[in-house]
């Protein structure tokens, strides 16, 4: 529910200032801690355990089974998330194991009490999947979702929901809800009494029906905002002032300086040799480019404690 209306907002609202950098170039801005960012990665992972604990029936081992499948799922979408990101990206990022533990939490929720300790495997690897998947697509369409929100809440919630209609069992379904298992639905997989297709069914109808209602909600709130221009910053570029800082600072040149310069033996052309801090940053970014280090200066003006700034490639 939540995530809906940010998938809606982002495009509106637009991306943080160089995040992307012309049609191939894509910022990794370096103020995300990653180290944090895992830590709250774990004690949202604890803390999920106080749900299940509060939501699952303590009989019929409907709590242990919830645990151990979300356990599960939250491992195997961890390792799945760092293996697409060794394969794809080349490294091992702790930003997508801790995303892929939020995505594994996630994807088994509404099904982790009703489904057997395989089908959570299978329900790990397609939520990691689904998160590494859905986050390059926002990338490429320069959609900046700086928590990966969507593909975590959105999508893989929603993917949540339709393996509940595809993974569950009969009996684990009877006893997690206390009901005969002859009453109880299951899974297409499984289509129990001609009940399999019932339950998937039910689970589009649920997920439609909350797309339509959320969406519609938040378009009351979102297109009068947008039509009286409120969802963006109207000041200038960052560009845009520097260009201007540069040239007032052009105008104000005292022309004594330049007589200065003109008569002196030509020490002060050796004293500019000295390469700025800027240099030695853009060199990790892309060595010998003009506008990199532009691009570099720019952050640097604007974000001035940041150590560390690297820019990727990104694939049309």
């Amino acid at each position: 529910v939540g995530a809906l209306p940010a998938l809606i907002l982002l495009p509106i609202v637009g991306p943080r200032k160089h995040r992307f950098m012309g049609n191939a170039r894509t910022v990794r801005l370096p103020w995300q801690n990653n180290y944090f960012t895992l830590i709250g990665a774990f004690l949202v992972w604890t803390a999920w355990y106080g749900l299940l604990i509060g939501q699952s029936p303590t009989s019929g081992g409907v709590l242990p089974r919830a645990v151990i499948n979300t356990t599960i799922s939250a491992v195997i979408s961890c390792i799945t998330s760092l293996i697409l990101g060794l394969k794809y990206e080349r490294k091992l990022d702790a930003s997508n194991a801790s995303a892929g533990i939020m995505s594994g939490l996630v994807g088994s929720s509404a099904c982790c009490a009703t489904v057997a300790t395989e089908s959570a495997i299978a329900i790990g690897v397609v939520s990691a999947v689904i998160y590494f998947s859905i986050s390059h697509i926002l990338i490429s369409y320069q959609i900046d979702d700086v928590v990966d929100v969507v593909p975590i809440n959105l999508c893989c919630a929603i993917w949540s929901l339709l393996a509940a209609g595809v993974f569950s069992e009969q009996e684990l379904v009877a006893s997690a809800l206390s009901i005969p298992s002859k009453d109880a639905p299951c899974g297409l997989l499984f289509n129990c009494n001609g009940l399999g297709t019932k339950l998937i069914s039910a689970q589009f109808v649920l997920v439609l029906s909350t797309v339509a209602l959320v969406g519609s909600l938040i378009s009351l709130v979102t297109v009068p905002l947008w039509w009286f221009n409120a969802l963006h910053d109207n000041s200038e570029t960052l560009f845009e002032q520097e260009d201007d800082d540069d040239d007032n600072d052009d105008d104000d040149d005292d022309p004594d300086d330049d007589d200065d310069d003109n008569s002196g033996d030509g020490d002060d052309e050796s004293s500019d040799d000295s390469p700025a801090p800027i240099s030695r940053m853009s060199s990790l970014v892309s060595p010998g480019g003009s506008h990199d280090q532009d691009i570099v200066h720019s952050i640097r003006s604007v974000y001035p404690d940041v150590d560390h700034i690297e820019m990727t490639s990104r694939a049309r």
